[in-house]
């Protein structure tokens, strides 16, 4: 019963540890280097942000490619082509912040 509370604990202690600066850095370096990706509907645009924290240079770089390529209607939308995954404990205070501008992007299966 002893060993059942301490597991409780150590897995708490462990959950809220990786969500809190500057582990959480070290977590997403570490787990989601290539985790983030962002795509258009035909897959043209494909650009993975190795740190997830770069979304405007995303945006920024997909507004230039619209501009400087003749692109269809349908591929004027950028997608994430990353999903909420709540077992990944690690990526929480990414999934509760609701100033994520990640997470407002549409989600498509890559």
């Amino acid at each position: 019963m002893k060993k059942k509370y301490v597991l409780i604990i150590l897995t708490g202690i462990t959950i809220i540890l990786s969500n809190i600066p500057p582990l959480s850095y070290i977590f997403d370096y570490a787990l989601d280097e290539k985790h983030y990706r962002y795509s258009n509907d035909s897959g043209n645009f494909v650009l993975p942000d190795r740190s997830g924290n770069n979304i405007t240079g995303i945006k920024e770089s997909f507004k230039e490619y619209v501009k400087s390529n003749k692109v269809q209607e349908a591929d004027t939308v950028l997608y994430r082509t990353f999903w909420k995954n709540p077992i990944a404990f690690w990526r929480w205070h990414t999934y509760l912040n609701i100033k994520d501008d990640r997470y407002k992007l549409p989600y498509k299966k890559s």
